[in-house]
């Protein structure tokens, strides 16, 4: 988390919560689960596969429920961003994201993680850098602009994501940021970014029901996380 040089005498914008493969324009499911910005219902079955370039996977994925999982977290996390700044000087207008100068940088961190080929993630682990293109913000009243963005949220039976030599059992995934630019220099005074997981170590099955309850525990502790933050502005 991130706070640098925030005054409680400028204006606060809210921006409607946004999902990153929207900002990104990937709407196809299978090429928004490869990039890890997934929303909805993972179901693997079928042997291990491995492609002609190395990349071993399940066979067959099926994802549903993608439009139900969105909406869902949209919802609480706009609800909890609203909360999180009920005391700053915000405005009543909410602003969709998509109409504002933001630009997304795709990295390829070169560190690994000990859960490489385990975890319920596909590799590459990519990095998104949300910016703010100060060039294209001069329409814009001066103030705050608060900007919440879900990277992913979804839920998956067992099997293996792409990479993985071990698979994973079932679970669940979130990660959501909060970032807060300065419409005038496009600097960000404010960035909280954080991800929660769970994995049945040896649980392989799931369903709809058991997805959902496990995604509601996990995003009520991230969505805690960033109200309390938003919260010591």
């Amino acid at each position: 988390m991130k706070k640098a040089n925030f005054s409680k005498e400028k204006s606060v914008f809210l921006v409607e919560p946004v999902l990153l493969s929207t900002l990104l324009k990937i709407s196809n499911e299978k090429e928004q689960f490869d990039a890890n910005i997934y929303v909805g219902e993972v179901f693997f079955s079928g042997p291990l596969e491995t492609e002609s370039n190395g990349i071993a996977h399940s066979k067959l994925r099926r994802f549903t429920n993608q439009t139900e999982y969105s909406d869902r977290i949209l919802k609480e996390v706009k609800f909890a961003v609203s909360e999180g700044v009920s005391t700053l000087k915000h405005q009543n207008d909410v602003l969709r994201a998509e109409a504002l100068p933001l630009t997304v940088e795709k990295l390829q961190p070169r560190d690994k993680n000990p859960a490489d080929g385990t975890d319920n993630m596909n590799l590459p682990r990519m990095k998104y850098d949300l910016r703010w293109n100060t060039k294209l913000a001069s329409q814009l009243k001066p103030g705050y602009y608060v900007v919440p963005v879900i990277e992913y949220y979804y839920g998956h039976t067992g099997g293996w994501f792409n990479g993985q030599n071990f698979g994973c059992g079932a679970g669940a995934r979130v990660s959501i940021s909060v970032q807060i630019f300065d419409a005038e220099d496009g600097k960000t005074v404010f960035h909280f970014s954080d991800f929660r997981r769970q994995i049945g170590e040896y649980q392989f099955r799931s369903n709809s029901v058991q997805m959902s309850q496990e995604l509601a525990l996990l995003e009520k502790s991230i969505l805690g996380d960033i109200r309390r933050e938003l919260r010591s502005l």
